[in-house]
């Protein structure tokens, strides 16, 4: 039988798309160390939003299965726009998921990115709720909190003023960058 660990699911915040993260990752690291087996600690301190790793179970492997999957969609899918060849770099994957592949389809025909962005975690949480199926207090449920877990922080302090400041310092940086180019070969930058 595989271990339990009721407890420690048990004492975790609950999770909901589409609401803040109730704790950072760093403060669940911590949890995890001080309340879990070493071994098991360490498993799910190398769980990542983003496949490559080596799967710690079951559930991670399948994970990674289907956002590499997903992955190759968008890859397929930004290709076709800019009119380039995306072949190399897509990864291998099942390709077993031909309901999800629809669903990205009616995802990406969105004009605002950030509802794209925001609709493809929505797709990620739900493939995340299919894989908790049997798993409530094992590997597994902890390996699959951790994954929405990042999901959820990654949208936590995000706002529409920082997002702005960000491009704004984006947008100056490459004005400056062209203007020092520009001084260095000799063409003018006066207007």
């Amino acid at each position: 039988m595989a271990a339990q660990f009721y407890y420690q699911v048990s004492a975790l915040p609950m999770l909901r798309f589409g609401e803040p993260a109730p704790l950072s990752l760093a403060a669940f690291a911590e949890f995890c160390q001080g309340q879990l087996p070493e071994d098991v600690a360490a498993a799910l301190a190398r769980v990542s939003l983003e496949p490559g790793g080596r799967p710690c179970c079951e559930v991670e492997r399948r994970w990674q299965a289907w956002e590499t999957h997903l992955r190759n969609g968008l890859v397929q899918w930004r290709a076709a726009r800019l009119g380039v060849e995306g072949e190399g770099f897509l990864r291998p994957d099942d390709d077993v998921f031909p309901g999800d592949r629809r669903r990205l389809e009616e995802i990406l025909s969105d004009p605002d990115p950030l509802q794209r962005e925001r609709e493809l975690d929505r797709l990620r949480w739900q493939r995340l709720d299919d894989l908790a199926v049997e798993h409530d207090f094992d590997l597994e449920a902890l390996v699959l909190y951790a994954l929405r877990l990042a999901l959820a922080w990654k949208w936590t302090g995000r706002s529409e003023v920082a997002g702005l400041r960000v491009y704004d310092g984006l947008v100056a940086a490459a004005v400056e960058q062209a203007a020092t180019r520009r001084v260095a070969s000799g063409v003018s930058v006066a207007r």
